[in-house]
């Protein structure tokens, strides 16, 4: 009779073990901050010096006319 009660004491120890375990992962997952997603660059920024530069004969990159 002395090993049954060890043994369920021995269960319930591991069960509370394993449900604080899983109730500790829960928390610290929604504490993780969501990731920002990253947005894609549409317009590419120019400086002055390439700005400049634009001639009739080049119509890529910054000398490209925006609408």
């Amino acid at each position: 009779m002395n090993n049954n009660y060890k043994f369920k004491q021995m269960k319930k120890a591991i069960a509370m073990m394993a449900l604080g375990a899983f109730l500790f992962s829960v928390s610290a997952n929604a504490q993780e901050k969501p990731k920002q997603k990253k947005k894609a660059k549409t317009e590419k920024t120019c400086s002055e010096a390439e700005k400049k530069a634009c001639t009739k004969d080049k119509k890529a990159g910054c000398c490209a006319k925006k609408s």
